[in-house]
């Protein structure tokens, strides 16, 4: 998972003007941070609660939701993308430093997991 999800957090990351696929990058990266920090898989709106619980301030969490369980529109703006994006970067970072490759704890790797998803143009 280590180098599948940064991959696809750093790839995001010059991607955040992607309205078609913003919620997706959005709840995707939510669920990448949970299983990081403690290897929990969940569902979108369970990841993207726990990580407005951990940070109030990802504002491109609220639309994405929204999005996700209306089918609506709101505006994700790519700041926000971008904020999200480099926070679940750095706290997936924290939180596999001194763990076993690929691993979240206590956890073997995402091996099983085929893949988050990809969002091209």
């Amino acid at each position: 998972m280590r180098d599948r999800g940064r991959h696809w957090l750093t790839t995001w990351q010059g991607l955040t003007d992607d309205d078609e696929h913003a919620a997706h990058m959005v709840l995707t990266a939510c669920r990448m941070w949970r299983f990081a920090a403690e290897g929990v898989h969940c569902g979108k709106v369970d990841a993207a609660t726990w990580a407005l619980g951990r940070d109030p301030s990802l504002a491109a969490v609220g639309p994405a939701v929204r999005r996700y369980t209306t089918g609506g529109h709101d505006r994700i703006e790519p700041a926000a993308i971008g904020h999200l994006l480099a926070t679940v970067l750095r706290k997936t970072a924290e939180a596999w430093e001194g763990r076993p490759h690929g691993g979240g704890p206590g956890r073997g790797s995402w091996a099983h997991v085929q893949s988050f998803g990809t969002v091209s143009r």
